[in-house]
């Protein structure tokens, strides 16, 4: 062993040193920590729902082996997802896993070799992905192993398919991007990294939703030639292996299996030789980028849009201000906002699956039922980018509210109300719009539209009662928000679906009718903000800055 550290040229001391900071550092900051040593939510809590999600995508992928007619369809679609989410997850988490390590902010000035530092790095991401792929891949394993009968060599070989392509990828990942490190500027290279993960991860969502029904009609008797050009593909290379388990293995086989081995030793030479000894200094360049941005052109700012001229009160100009800075230089919270119409999108696709969108005024609750996840969408957008517009890397910049004379209640009821106009205002838009092409009557449009805007509006009030805080105020923590409020996000967006198709059913039948609705909801929209006023003071006179 001290031989290959050698060859390396990698210190085994400090080899071993960095690797458990960057475990007990990444279990801290990571989603791939499982929220570990985390403040907020239990960690066990975070550990299991983490764990379920990822064996959820793992049944899936069980799934599609056990009825696949074909042992090289099933392993090559099971490789293919593979590749993807363990890619998409290694891009998620690269900036914390990788190309910014918290610990280089220690350790960067030590006399510590960039191969040594790049390989203690590199062993990291391995043992990440190496669990996550276990989670992925476990329940793939048991079928080759049990289907048709107990076979140990048919789950080995699959064992050692489906763990291989997690080392390709970590491979393939750290190698492309630390060429993109030597290539583009650090600053670019972080906006390149934030829209990948944002594009990434609404095709990871998409497909979870659309995918599973193609799969099913495609699987069911399908076969595939292994034609040449089929060995180019990466997944046929491990599928490949998978087969090498089965008896009489074919040429075809071995070379898979071959070429696999061989891409994996060729992407490990060339990260070893030429990427490492590069390592160190790009990693500098990058916390350096991170710490001093590039400046660029500013362009017109919120005033000259002239949408600081409708709000009355200084408060709301300020967090106006404030919420558009931070979407102009803060990428993740820009992403944020932006990823939610595409989502929006989509759902309504998959309510255009089940039939044309119908005007509840002349058929009832037809179309809540139909575009129940559209419509739960739209509920619950607020709430979700609540903690986007409270939570901030900057958070310490919050000092500022407390040296102006500005009044702190006063900047928490701006931030939910600029929250509303700026998210629910676009989104509410986009319902008038689909409302009028599908009802053809604008004005049932317009009353329905408002109805889900009021209710859209009355379940903000109520998160912000439960649990008022002040803008860009709260450092990013997972699972930071209240059991009272979790259970909240939940079960309002229900409510309002329960409550929209009694609406849709009762309220809309007579125009006596809808005038009650639209008092009741004012009524109880003004009973709740007395209730919020009163609490925002009381908890703003208790507020000290502790950034």
């Amino acid at each position: 062993m001290n031989r290959v550290f050698a060859w390396l040229k990698v210190d085994r001391r400090q080899y071993v040193a960095l690797l458990r900071l960057a475990w007990r550092l990444d279990m801290r900051v990571s989603k791939m920590g499982f929220g570990w040593q985390q403040e907020g939510r239990n960690p066990k809590t975070i550990f299991w729902s983490t764990l379920a999600y990822y064996l959820l995508f793992g049944g899936i992928l069980a799934w599609i082996n056990y009825t696949a007619t074909s042992v090289f369809v099933g392993a090559s679609f099971t490789a293919a997802g593979l590749l993807f989410l363990l890619g998409s997850i290694l891009l998620i988490e690269y900036s914390a896993i990788v190309i910014s390590p918290d610990d280089y902010h220690i350790l960067g000035y030590q006399p510590v070799s960039s191969q040594t530092y790049f390989f203690a790095k590199f062993t990291n991401v391995l043992a990440y992905v190496g669990a996550f792929n276990l989670v992925l891949a476990g329940p793939s394993v048991m079928v080759y192993t049990l289907q048709g009968g107990w076979d140990p060599l048919r789950g080995l070989a699959a064992f050692v398919a489906f763990m291989a392509i997690g080392v390709f990828v970590a491979l393939l990942v750290i190698l492309l991007y630390g060429q993109l490190m030597r290539w583009i500027s650090p600053q670019r290279l972080k906006n390149f990294l934030a829209y990948l993960q944002f594009g990434i991860s609404l095709l990871v969502y998409t497909g979870y939703l659309i995918l599973p029904n193609a799969l099913k009609q495609f699987l069911v008797g399908a076969q595939m030639d292994k034609s040449l050009w089929l060995y180019a593909l990466p997944t046929t290379w491990f599928a490949s292996i998978v087969e090498l388990g089965y008896p009489a293995p074919t040429a075809g086989e071995w070379l898979g299996a071959a070429l696999a081995i061989g891409m994996m030793a060729l992407l490990g030479y060339r990260i070893a030789r030429i990427l490492s000894f590069d390592y160190l200094r790009r990693i500098a360049l990058y916390m350096e980028a991170q710490a001093y941005p590039e400046k660029t052109a500013s362009p017109a700012g919120v005033g000259s849009l002239g949408l600081t001229r409708l709000l009355r009160r200084a408060e709301d100009r300020v967090v106006l201000r404030l919420v558009w800075g931070q979407f102009r230089h803060d990428s993740k919270f820009r992403l944020a906002v932006m990823g939610m119409f595409p989502l929006l999108l989509i759902y309504f696709y998959l309510g255009l699956r089940e039939g044309a969108l119908l005007d509840p005024f002349l058929h009832g609750s037809v179309s809540i039922r139909q575009f129940a996840l559209f419509f739960f969408a739209i509920l619950i957008l607020p709430m979700v980018l609540k903690q986007s517009i409270e939570a901030t890397d900057a958070y310490e910049a919050s000092w500022i509210f407390y040296a102006t004379p500005c009044q702190l209640d006063r900047l928490v009821l701006a931030g939910r109300n600029i929250l509303f106009l700026l998210v629910a205002g676009p989104s509410l838009l986009l319902l008038l719009i689909l409302f009028v092409y599908y009802f053809r009557n604008p004005l049932h449009a317009v009353a329905h539209t408002a109805t889900i805007g009021a209710l859209a509006f009355l379940f903000l009030q109520i998160s912000y009662l439960v649990s008022p805080k002040l803008p860009f105020s709260e450092p990013k923590v997972r699972g930071s928000q209240s059991r009272v409020f979790t259970a909240l996000f939940l079960l309002l967006p229900f409510a309002g679906i329960a409550l929209l198709m009694v609406i849709s059913s009762v309220m809309y039948e007579a125009i006596g009718r809808v005038a009650l609705l639209y008092a009741g909801l004012f009524g109880v929209s003004a009973l709740v903000e007395r209730m919020i006023r009163r609490r925002v003071a009381t908890m703003t006179r208790r507020l000290q800055y502790s950034g």
